[in-house]
């Protein structure tokens, strides 16, 4: 097992990687205010892996509360169902809430969490590779309003990170897969020498060899780990890791977030942020073929319908993104292999006619 240490402005974190680590009480025990524990779940996660996880806090007052699985769910109605159980159940402050599941999972028991009470102890345990190397840690919670993506949340620190790789030979194929286009995220916009390590472990990845999955996990989370750090609430540096997101939301939220997989939708956002790139004139062409090369070895989309949804709706919903503001669109684009860089003040309509002729390239 290794400890990363998290540093923020508001509080230090270790994030445990490892194997096996859901049966190890050691690891939960000295993040425990008291005996009360809720476990925030979904069904499938829970019939896989809520049992070791009860026997693991044995001796605690445990309760779980089951949330509907998929982006469609992370609404206000699955926060209602959780502050709802914890105000019945008389939960006070230092009752502790454990997410086991996915990022959706996380986001919603993290913003549980930061608002009941003003605030409970929190600690993450991520079932998915998406979730274990982006979604768990840096302390954004949100939920999806009005159809759009991530629009009401908070920024909260857990008390722990419980990264156990383990849990990943249960996840299914797809989900996996979706998960390496946010460890690519990683190598693309902060890392080209990780990026190249990448290129050369893709098919160790993709069958989910052991050590090279924990090498991966471990520098995503350092990279992210130092970006937090600096820019803990996403105001300056932290907008990198957005790299791909602002299309990617936008397709998630124009398809009702019943098509792509986030991480798929991150892959098309990146290649799609990449092109622009190459058409502005900051990347050669070949960054992009090797970014399209990579995904399509490990299976994932290059290309999103177009009868699914047409340019015009991803561009409004882009509009509506929230990492503009009122008079600036911001667009993550890459400036160079492992560097990215925040553009604002676009040309709209030139930006749609890209989008447009990206679309039919």
């Amino acid at each position: 097992m290794n400890i990363v240490t998290a540093r923020t402005k508001t509080k230090n974190y270790p994030v445990y990687i490892g194997e096996n680590l859901l049966s190890d009480t050691a690891i939960f025990k000295p993040h425990l205010t008291n005996n009360r524990v809720i476990i925030v779940s979904s069904e499938l996660i829970a019939k896989l892996h809520l049992e070791l996880l009860c026997k693991t806090l044995e001796g605690y007052s445990v309760e779980t509360i089951l949330i509907e699985a998929g982006e469609q769910h992370k609404n206000l109605a699955s926060i209602e169902k959780i502050i709802g159980m914890l105000a019945q159940q008389q939960h006070d402050r230092f009752s502790t809430l454990i997410s086991l599941g996915g990022g959706v999972i996380g986001d919603l028991t993290g913003f549980a969490a930061s608002v009941f009470m003003r605030g409970l102890n929190l600690i993450h345990v991520p079932t998915t590779l998406l979730a274990q190397v982006d979604a768990c840690i840096g302390g954004k919670t949100g939920f999806n309003h009005l159809g759009i993506k991530n629009m009401i949340g908070t920024f909260y620190q857990p008390t722990s990170v419980v990264i156990d790789s383990t849990l990943l030979k249960t996840l299914p194929q797809r989900e996996y897969l979706s998960g390496l286009a946010e460890v690519l995220k990683y190598g693309m916009a902060c890392d080209a020498g990780f990026f190249c390590w990448l290129e050369e472990h893709a098919e160790a990845l993709k069958r989910k060899d052991s050590t090279v999955l924990q090498i991966a996990i471990q520098r995503c989370c350092e990279i992210k780990l130092n970006i937090v750090y600096e820019d803990e609430t996403d105001h300056a540096q932290r907008a990198v890791l957005n790299f791909g997101h602002t299309f990617a939301h936008a397709l998630e939220s124009a398809t009702n977030f019943s098509h792509y997989l986030h991480g798929e939708a991150v892959a098309i956002g990146m290649l799609h942020a990449t092109w622009l790139g190459v058409k502005l004139g900051l990347v050669p062409q070949v960054l992009w073929d090797r970014l399209a090369i990579l995904l399509q070895s490990l299976g994932l989309p290059s290309k999103y319908d177009r009868q699914l949804c047409s340019t015009f709706m991803l561009y409004s919903y882009i509009l509506n993104d929230k990492k503009k503001n009122s008079r600036q669109l911001s667009l993550i684009l890459p400036c160079a292999l492992g560097k990215v860089k925040v553009f604002k003040d676009f040309d709209r309509q030139y930006l749609e006619r890209l989008m447009e002729e990206y679309a039919i390239t």
